[in-house]
């Protein structure tokens, strides 16, 4: 297909633009943010951040103790999401999650579906775009003097003037000009891929000329050339201008973060988000059933990904891979190892639906995020109340271990997790027991 050419109003070579989102394309121009300008960092001093694929702090702080492999507590994508991205993340329709927020994860289909999806798809204003999602900037193109450059950002002046009607526009450059063009020159172009708007035919003309910025003159441009150069609106669409630095704090984007890179743990920011602040605030906001263990768990599911993978293969029995995955963010993130009875308790007995705080949990026993120790410890069964479910001290006394071991007589009802729910793994119950007969401490809960 010809290249299409725009004159704001008029396009020609196709029929309509179809929205390709400069965000989601798959080239880019390098590994890493790249400074426009200024010193300004994305979170802070500097402009080091990090790029896809980079080692973060994994390689110092998260690596496994050397006591040998963990039981695997998340042998499927289906098992992780049921116990702990459902319950966590997306446990109410409307809310967080669940068809509300960006990404929607009240489903395996929806949390797959992020794979090469943009970051930060929800922001509503420029500064609330991260530096690892900031897409590339359309080019500044003259062509008869060889100029093509990436634009970094857009100031339209005066900057009081209602949306559209700037008078001139500062367009601040990526990188230097090899050519410097004549005041007045019109031979003005904008590019995105293959499509070609043309600024100067709409009337921009050149007023000023740094190494590298640009003024154009809007004075006897048409609205809409006016209006695509006014990058005050935002969110984006095809019609607007896009700069590589909307955030304007000086580092430019590369156009590659992704909510899920197949392969890349470290280069997508659904996980990043679980133990990186440099990145915003660090998820979960209520650890609910999630843990460390989780974070790993989803992010050696996504090493396993091929750079290929295709969201229809994926199903909710696929295992997770956890031999060869390197990806440890144990001790990172805010909601735990995993490994406390806490954790095994919330995850395995406080899902979605069953003994989690949400109006009525299965019998009448919550044993979500903070109510474990409460709930457990000196407390009668509803089934057997001359029993307690935890008797500090006494793990065979203790209603809670009949539930969950196979061998007791006593039970009443079914076994716990029921049927159909991962069983705990042997070395989740002894940690369970070992709690009770140390005296069940509020501490070590």
């Amino acid at each position: 297909m010809p290249p299409r050419v725009w004159y704001l109003g008029v396009m020609v070579g196709a029929a309509c633009y179809a929205g390709r989102d400069a965000t989601s394309d798959s080239q880019h121009h390098g590994s890493g943010g790249t400074t426009a300008s200024g010193d300004g960092g994305a979170n802070g001093e500097g402009v080091d951040t990090h790029a896809p694929g980079s080692t973060g702090p994994l390689g110092e702080t998260g690596a496994a103790d050397g006591d040998g492999p963990r039981p695997i507590v998340y042998a499927t994508i289906g098992e992780l999401f049921t116990q702990a991205m459902a319950p966590t993340c997306s446990p109410n329709v409307g809310v967080c999650h669940n068809s509300d927020a960006y990404p929607d994860l009240h489903t395996v289909a929806g949390l797959v579906a992020m794979i090469d999806q943009p970051c930060n798809s929800w922001v509503e204003t420029h500064g609330q775009m991260h530096d690892f999602c900031e897409p590339r900037g359309d080019h500044l193109v003259f062509p008869e003097l060889e100029i093509d450059v990436e634009i970094a950002r857009a100031i339209g002046e005066p900057s009081d003037a209602e949306w559209g009607e700037i008078s001139s526009v500062r367009l601040e450059l990526v990188e230097e000009l090899v050519a410097l063009p004549a005041v007045d020159d019109r031979g003005v172009e904008v590019h995105r891929g293959e499509d070609v708007i043309a600024i100067g035919t709409g009337g921009a003309s050149v007023m000023v000329v740094e190494p590298k910025a640009i003024v154009l003159d809007l004075g006897v441009a048409t609205d809409s050339v006016r209006q695509f150069l006014d990058d005050r609106a935002y969110p984006w669409d095809e019609l607007l201008l896009r700069v590589a630095d909307p955030n304007g704090n000086g580092t430019v984007g590369d156009g590659a973060g992704v909510m899920i890179a197949p392969g890349d743990p470290l280069g997508s920011y659904l996980i990043l988000r679980l133990f990186d602040d440099t990145y915003g605030d660090v998820m979960p906001r209520q650890c609910r059933t999630w843990s460390d263990e989780a974070t790993r768990a989803l992010g050696c599911f996504v090493a396993q990904l091929s750079a290929d993978a295709s969201v229809l293969e994926i199903s909710d029995d696929d295992p997770i891979e956890y031999e060869g995955c390197d990806f440890d963010p144990i001790g990172l993130g805010i909601c735990g190892p995993g490994d406390r009875v806490h954790d095994i308790v919330a995850r395995s007995c406080g899902g979605s639906a069953c003994h989690i705080g949400e109006d009525m949990p299965a019998g009448g026993l919550d044993l979500s995020e903070g109510a474990v120790y409460a709930n457990l410890v000196d407390r009668p069964s509803t089934q057997r109340p001359e029993r307690s479910l935890v008797v500090p001290g006494d793990a065979d006394a203790s209603w809670l271990m009949c539930k969950l071991r196979g061998s007791c007589e006593d039970r009443i009802g079914t076994q716990m997790p029921p049927p159909g729910a991962p069983d705990l793994a042997p070395e989740e119950l002894e940690i369970i027991e070992r709690w009770i007969e140390k005296g069940a401490p509020a501490e070590d809960e």
